[in-house]
């Protein structure tokens, strides 16, 4: 028992050392534009770590199951070897990071939320500072621009920084079941000022769910809200991009650069699949193969068709079938659920909860919602 809570407390911690660790490319994989950073080698690490504790010491048939089905699957293929590995290793650790998260029954989650928090509004901090000064640091090379620090603190792009901020929006909220605190607004303004319409969007649905769960939804609070509505298009032509998400009702989602692009990408996915591939796709990153962002191969933006270009509709639905088992023992709370009704929206415009530091953003918020939401554990935060 003392072992496993010792593993556990080092994943967590090379965790937050991922979230410090900056994007630092060293060099890049043998015929590939993909890079190597600092970042992804303790994202490496972490997951070697969770990966060769799960199947030592808490292999079972389903994780073994899984674990020889992905690597089938992924591992088939245009990638290269480095690559194809690199990608295995990072959805598996996901994986059997749940099935931990499920497992554990005594951690100190007090100490966990301190430590998030601090890291989110750290984030959050730097963000509006740099955004009000328009300062920004980054190294650019023959591998390409990375962000250090600068707008999204030190998380280098929106969608990342997006995740981790409605993270702590979501615990801020459900730890004082009140929507306007000076955390809950501090946050939200930070969403807005993001420039991510897909996240703003989804966190407007999740805040009207959680206002009708909570039976907030009365005539003076939709009254506000049809305001800040009625606000909005008046001075939409001022506002953060994040709001522009109203312009849907007014002009063609065709004339939308970004949801173009992300049309074409899916265009080029259907010409690109064959009978085969839609079964069992394409193996590790085969979305590179067709989806591009401004003319360079880019991520897919969409995590369902990403993970079915990759494994196809039986891998698909044998990591749903998994994911299910272990969410049905997760026992999940209302807080849990609104969490992954934010995470359901988010990846039919984004992948970021597979990406490096935005998975571990999931699984560490995951992992605090699931433990402080508790009677006993919620009266000592309080």
């Amino acid at each position: 028992m003392k072992t496993k809570a010792q593993v556990f407390k080092i994943i967590i911690a090379l965790c937050f050392l991922l979230f410090y660790t900056p994007r630092v490319p060293f060099t890049a994989f043998v015929s590939s534009s993909t890079s190597i950073r600092l970042d992804t080698i303790v994202s490496l690490l972490t997951s070697v770590l969770i990966i060769s504790y799960t199947l030592t010491k808490k292999l079972t048939k389903g994780n073994l199951f899984v674990f020889l089905f992905a690597a089938t699957l992924l591992f088939q293929g245009e990638s290269g070897i480095f690559e194809k590995a690199a990608t295995f290793l990072h959805y598996i650790s996901i994986i059997l990071f749940l099935y931990l998260i499920v497992d554990i029954r005594i951690y100190n989650y007090e100490k966990l939320l301190k430590k998030f928090n601090f890291f989110v509004f750290f984030n959050v901090a730097i963000h509006f500072i740099f955004l009000l000064f328009d300062l920004n640091y980054s190294i650019t090379n023959s591998l390409g621009q990375n962000n250090i620090i600068g707008a999204f603190g030190i998380l280098h792009a929106p969608y990342n920084f997006t995740l981790l901020v409605f993270s702590g929006f979501i615990i801020e909220y459900y730890l004082h079941r009140k929507l306007f605190t000076p955390k809950t607004l501090v946050l939200f303004v930070a969403i807005i000022f993001a420039y991510s319409r897909i996240t703003f969007g989804a966190t407007i649905i999740c805040i009207l769910f959680i206002m009708y769960k909570d039976g907030l939804l009365k005539a003076k609070n939709i009254f506000s809200i049809s305001i800040g509505v009625i606000f909005v298009f008046a001075f939409q032509s001022s506002v953060p991009k994040s709001l522009e998400i109203f312009n849907f009702f007014k002009t063609s989602l065709s004339e939308d650069p970004s949801l173009g692009m992300r049309l074409i990408n899916i265009e080029r996915y259907i010409e690109w699949l064959d009978f085969s591939k839609i079964l069992f796709g394409g193996g590790a990153r085969a979305y590179t193969l067709f989806a591009t962002q401004y003319g360079q191969p880019g991520p897919f933006d969409n995590i369902y068709l990403r993970v079915l270009s990759e494994v196809g509709i039986v891998g698909f639905m044998v990591i749903a079938l998994y994911l299910y088992i272990l969410f049905k023992k997760m026992k999940l709370n209302i807080q849990l659920k609104t969490y992954f009704m934010f995470l359901l929206i988010f990846g039919l415009f984004n992948e970021s909860a597979l990406s490096i530091k935005g998975a571990q953003i999931v699984l560490i918020s995951i992992l605090i919602i699931k433990g402080i939401f508790n009677n006993a554990v919620l009266s000592k935060i309080k």
